[in-house]
């Protein structure tokens, strides 16, 4: 299993082959796997990673989030200008509330707290938040939906030392954000969304 980068590096190395490149000329993956073995035996977690542990939410008044899997999914491609990047990310970083040494959120947090917080409205205004699902359950679920994000992050230079750069395998980790409210992404300013994901 490789990640993308690893997949780009080898079909340019192939490219390169196809074209008759010498074995020289090409950047020849790093195959190692014992990089990211630890040579010291795996110590068991210090505490619980409740983030890790825990099952996703499912939609209050739902009793599988399977069931929610199977529903019909849309996908759309996000544009945005370069003046539209800035303005997210200015207003990410002006409404930082009694915080004065944190480093500015940068273009991806601001856009994907922007985003995460959409995903949330736009779930909170879902058939499942209409007057007989409140009712019914007795809640109101743009109030007190659990919501979380899973990003997908490269750890080749995160590592010390750090992965050789045409290394080639998965690099990616998973990192999840601790479970939030939909009240308080939809409610707070864009900057409590960009800082969970950081």
């Amino acid at each position: 299993m490789v990640d993308g980068r690893s997949a780009t590096h080898f079909i340019n190395s192939w490219a390169k082959f196809s074209r008759g490149y010498n074995l020289e000329d090409v950047d020849m993956p790093f195959l190692d796997r014992i990089v990211l073995r630890s040579s010291e035996p795996v110590r068991t977690p210090r505490f619980v990673h409740i983030e890790y542990t825990t099952k996703p939410p499912v939609l209050i008044g739902r009793t599988d989030a399977n069931e929610e899997r199977k529903k019909e999914t849309s996908a759309t491609l996000l544009k945005l200008t370069k003046e539209q990047v800035q303005v997210l990310k200015r207003r990410a970083n002006q409404d930082v509330v009694g915080v004065t040494t944190i480093r500015p959120y940068s273009r991806y947090e601001s856009i994907a707290g922007h985003i995460w917080r959409c995903a949330c409205k736009v779930r909170a205004v879902d058939s499942h938040n209409s007057q007989s699902t409140r009712a019914r359950i007795g809640v109101d679920i743009h109030n007190s939906q659990s919501t979380r994000a899973r990003i997908g992050v490269d750890i080749r230079n995160r590592l010390k030392p750090s992965l050789p750069e045409r290394y080639f395998g998965n690099a990616i980790s998973a990192t999840v954000t601790p479970i939030r409210l939909y009240e308080d992404l939809l409610s707070k300013p864009l900057s409590y969304s960009a800082g969970k994901l950081r």
